[in-house]
């Protein structure tokens, strides 16, 4: 059987990633790379493929089902809308690209050149949270009155993800994910207000401190803590060893008949049950415990194993996006909010 010919651009990075990836996929095969760099090019050879420095000439000599795109999010809108253009599938890494009005340029091509494109928004593929959306669609804790997502991440070093000009800022580097989450779960937030902290890290050009609060109607609230500067990194550490030195990561789901709650180190899912006692209190029951034993600290929240799987196996069987690009730009729409929220310190409605 003929297999599938995929582009990358951006050979550098995650791109050994979704290289690894692909070569266990069956019918599947990078034939073509692009990277302005020597060293990009120099890895796309080794992994033999042809490789180019731009894409228009690669989208020209190259007969392209589908293109990933692996580069910095300010290269994103050009890349992107060339090969929309050209008629290839397009799956780009989050975030869509570093500002509000290039998003919106990636989106209209799609919807102009009535095109394939597809964010990176990882959650929407992750087996935890799929296998939480499955309870909590069954009615499982009832409504889903809030979310929770708290983090104390370990710190980055200088880069481009640093530099608001080229990343765009926190909430579309990195917690655009979040914000994505939290639409899937509840739908569209009707405003936003971000509380930024003073820097605890002075290298950093994006904030490293906030609170945020997503206001979705009906009494629905989501909420991020996420707090830098608290969790240690030693040289050797295992993963055992992360909530140890202060590393955190869930998410908790709140409803009206009880609770779900991640923790990422503990590699659990929790579900609590609200249950009324005799004379009118409530207390709550620890109903069930689930341990995902088998899945890796990568496939446990932010993969690229089952994006990338999702988004090739659409492209053979010809099927449409997970979501579209229309449905991406809005989860840019709120996450920019985020970032004016926190600038102008007041809340923004959507």
């Amino acid at each position: 059987m003929k297999k599938v010919g995929l582009g990358i651009v951006g050979l550098l990075g995650h791109a050994g990633s979704h290289l690894k990836i692909c070569e266990k996929l069956k019918d599947v095969k990078f034939v073509a790379g692009c990277d302005k760099s020597a060293a990009g090019r120099k890895r796309g050879a080794r992994a033999g493929m042809t490789v180019y420095s731009d894409i228009k000439e690669m989208l020209k000599h190259e007969k392209l089902a589908a293109v990933i795109i692996s580069t910095p999010n300010f290269t994103h809108k050009d890349i992107s809308i060339a090969c929309l253009k050209a008629g290839v599938k397009v799956f780009c890494e989050k975030p869509m690209a570093h500002t509000l009005a290039d998003c919106k340029a990636m989106a209209a091509a799609a919807n102009k050149y009535k095109g394939f494109l597809q964010i990176g928004f990882e959650l929407r593929t992750c087996p935890v949270m799929l296998h939480i959306k499955k309870m909590v669609d069954g009615g499982a804790i009832g409504e889903v009155k809030n979310i929770h997502f708290f983090q104390t991440p370990g710190l980055k070093k200088k880069g481009w993800k640093l530099d608001p000009k080229r990343s765009g800022g926190l909430f579309i580097e990195k917690l655009c994910h979040q914000v994505d989450l939290f639409r899937y779960f509840l739908g569209e937030p009707k405003s936003v207000q971000v509380f930024m902290a003073q820097n605890t890290v002075p290298s950093y050009g994006i904030m490293d401190n906030c609170y945020a609060v997503l206001e979705f109607g009906k009494g629905r609230l989501a909420q991020i803590s996420f707090l830098s500067g608290l969790a240690a990194v030693k040289k050797g550490m295992k993963n055992s060893d992360y909530s140890k030195m202060g590393h955190g990561l869930r998410f908790d789901f709140i409803g009206t008949k009880g609770s779900i709650s991640y923790n990422y180190w503990e590699k659990s899912v929790s579900v609590t049950k609200l249950v009324k006692e005799k004379g009118g209190s409530h207390k709550v029951a620890l109903v069930s415990k689930k341990i995902f034993k088998n899945l890796t600290p990568e496939e446990l929240y932010e993969n690229l194993v089952f994006q990338d799987t999702d988004f090739i196996r659409r492209v053979k069987e010809g099927k449409k996006e997970n979501f579209s690009g229309a449905d991406s730009l809005k989860t840019m729409q709120v996450a920019f909010a985020c970032e004016e929220s926190a600038k102008k310190r007041k809340k923004v409605l959507l």
